[in-house]
């Protein structure tokens, strides 16, 4: 299984202590990905809307965001479980195996 963690912040307070425990059960049978906004992460998007109105490879954060993606789409926590909540709206609305909900 792949799970895919995206910290809000590089502190590593109350919410970074809860997240390793929950984590702790995984550790030995799956693979985490973790990033730590904002180090991990794009930069403040300058609203340029090229993303939208040509093509995202366009965005200035493109290979970053890409990254985080393939991340979230390869992680497995939905995949395993049918049922699980946000992957099963995803499927239904056709934006699981490559299509995008703005697109």
């Amino acid at each position: 299984m792949k799970i895919t963690v995206i910290n809000g912040t590089e502190k590593k307070g109350v919410t970074y202590r809860l997240k390793e425990i929950f984590l702790e059960s995984f550790r030995n049978s799956a693979k985490i990905t973790e990033f730590y906004l904002p180090k991990d992460g794009p930069g403040f998007c300058t609203g340029c809307t090229s993303c939208f109105l040509t093509k995202q490879e366009l965005c200035k954060d493109y290979v970053t965001v890409q990254k985080i993606e393939k991340a979230m789409l390869e992680a497995g926590l939905g995949k395993d479980n049918p049922e699980y909540t946000d992957f099963k709206y995803w499927k239904e609305q056709g934006w699981i195996d490559g299509v995008r909900p703005w697109k």
